[in-house]
């Protein structure tokens, strides 16, 4: 299937992080190509139809994924998170571990490198374990931890720089660490 550049940069992003909404997608394409699209359901059921993709309606959302690939949510929701920072991203990955995504972002007062944790509800301490192995003390590095409920804060103990990321009915909130 022949594929324009938009459809060869979402194809990159499936294979990079997997199925992913189609909301997340155009934003990554608005910011990447420095357009103003307002949808890519044109350019998606072109892909579903000739290409190895398909689409799935959840949650009154559409799911774009490779045929056959099942849907990491974490990654999904961690996704989200760095779509609040896409105007200063100037780098992102798929990471390895309790780090779902990596991000750089950069701004007159700071660079740094943040990094994506979901944390399931009874994890806080292995994942404060890990944080604090992997990350304490670290002046440059941000850790986002992304919590399934604000009632996790209070048990998450750890010594480096970072927030909480919740969702709720408006999306991703974020609230302080230290």
């Amino acid at each position: 299937m022949y594929m324009n550049t938009c459809q060869k940069y979402i194809g990159e992003l499936l294979d990079e992080y997997g199925p992913l909404l189609q909301r997340q997608l155009l934003v990554m394409i608005n910011a990447h190509f420095q357009t103003e699209l307002t949808d890519l359901a044109g350019y998606i059921n072109q892909m579903c139809q000739f290409g190895a993709y398909e689409k799935e309606l959840i949650s009154n959302e559409v799911l774009l994924s490779p045929q056959g690939a099942v849907p990491d949510f974490d990654m999904i929701r961690c996704f989200d998170v760095m779509l609040k920072f896409i105007k200063n991203t100037i780098w992102h990955r798929k990471s390895r571990e309790y780090v779902k995504l990596r991000f750089f972002v950069s701004t007159e007062r700071h660079d740094k490198e943040i990094s994506v944790i979901p944390v399931k509800q009874g994890m806080e301490r292995t994942i404060s374990r890990y944080v604090e192995d992997r990350f304490g003390n670290a002046k440059c590095e941000v850790v986002i931890f992304l919590l399934s409920d604000k009632e996790q804060i209070k048990n998450i103990r750890v010594d480096c720089n970072y927030k909480f990321a919740v969702f709720d009915k408006n999306g991703v909130q974020f609230f302080k660490g230290n």
